[in-house]
C-alpha cells in the first residue's frame, strides 16, 4: 500500500493479490485496494472490496466513509445514507460524514437537513473545504429564503 501513496497506483494493485492471498482477512489491505482501484475508475471493484473490508471489521471507519462517497457519485443515496448514518453512529464526530449526509439530502431536497449537516461538519472541522464549498453552493443555488437562514454567517 505504501508504493500507493507514493504515486504507483499500478504497481501497488498488481501487490495487492498476493498480500490478499497470504492474509485473506486483512480488511486494511482490502479497503486499500478498494481506494486504489477507485483512484483508477474501477469503481465497481472498488466498491467490492470496500464491502469486502467492513465485512472483515465492520468498524472500520476509512472504507465506510470511502464507500458512502462511492455510492453517492453512483446516484446511491438510500445505500449511501444507511453507511453515512452507520459510520455516525460509531463515531459521532466524523466529519466527513456529516459533509456526505449534507449532500445526500441536498440530492433528496431536503435543504434543512443538508444545511445542518454541513454547518455541523465545518463545526467539527473548521477548515474542512469541502463542507464549506457545499454550503456556500447551496447558498448559490438556493438562496437563502428557502434553506435555514443566512448561510454566510
Amino acid at each position: 500500500m505504501i508504493l500507493g501513496r507514493q504515486g504507483k497506483t499500478d504497481e501497488s494493485i498488481r501487490h495487492c493479490p498476493a498480500e490478499l492471498e497470504l492474509d485473506p482477512g486483512n480488511y486494511a489491505v482490502n479497503g486499500g485496494l478498494a481506494t486504489l482501484l477507485e483512484r483508477k475508475g474501477d469503481d465497481a471493484a472498488a466498491l467490492s472490496y470496500y464491502e469486502t473490508a467492513l465485512k472483515l471489521r465492520p468498524d472500520y471507519e476509512f472504507a465506510r466513509v470511502k464507500l458512502v462517497y462511492l455510492l453517492i457519485r453512483q446516484n446511491r443515496h438510500n445505500e449511501a445514507l444507511v453507511q453515512a448514518e452507520e459510520v455516525l453512529r460509531l463515531n459521532p464526530k466524523q466529519y466527513r460524514a456529516h459533509n456526505a449526509l449534507g449532500l445526500i439530502r441536498k440530492n433528496q431536497g431536503r435543504l434543512d437537513e443538508a444545511v445542518h449537516h454541513f454547518s455541523e461538519a465545518l463545526r467539527l472541522e473548521p477548515n474542512d473545504r469541502n463542507a464549506n464549498i457545499n454550503l456556500l453552493q447551496l447558498q448559490s443555488e438556493h438562496g437563502t429564503a428557502g434553506v435555514a437562514g443566512d448561510l454566510s454567517s
